[in-house]
């Protein structure tokens, strides 16, 4: 079902958001599923709640990841995709930053109960100096962790 959604965002796009579909087409599953959690131990958030100041490189299974302007522009892109709301998805990925293998990030604040995101700054690679917000719960695709 997601591959039509995609295929058919691919059909009414202008030429050069391609790019820009098929990295949302990776994260948007990601992105999702992790809004159905509803509840998790809180051991487990102990161990995974992100600690500002930290710095980190973005590993391989992390390449593309989206990192956005603002937490609303993330809430609306986590809503469209619960939505399948193609367009919805496409109009809050117009503020996002695409972060890749490799680049350096330092996290700056955490947002809302339980740290649900972390504004991080760019410290290395196309978009240094950018800060922008990303999901803690993608703190999987962060490698060389460093307090």
């Amino acid at each position: 079902m997601i591959d039509m959604i995609f295929a058919s965002l691919l059909r009414t796009t202008p030429v050069g958001l391609n790019k820009r579909v098929a990295v949302m087409k990776r994260w948007v599953l990601r992105l999702a599923l992790s809004v159905t959690i509803v509840a998790m131990p809180a051991v487990a958030w102990a161990q995974a709640f992100p600690v500002t100041g930290q710095t980190a490189q973005i590993g391989k299974g992390g390449d593309g990841m989206p990192c956005f302007a603002s937490t609303d522009d993330l809430d609306a892109f986590i809503k469209a995709a619960v939505a399948n709301d193609k367009y919805g998805m496409v109009d809050a990925m117009r503020s996002a930053v695409i972060l890749h293998r490799g680049d350096r990030v330092r996290t700056i604040d955490t947002h809302g109960w339980m740290a649900p995101y972390l504004r991080v700054r760019v410290e290395s690679g196309d978009h240094e100096g950018t800060a922008c917000w990303v999901q803690s719960d993608l703190k999987d695709f962060f490698v060389n962790v460093r307090g």
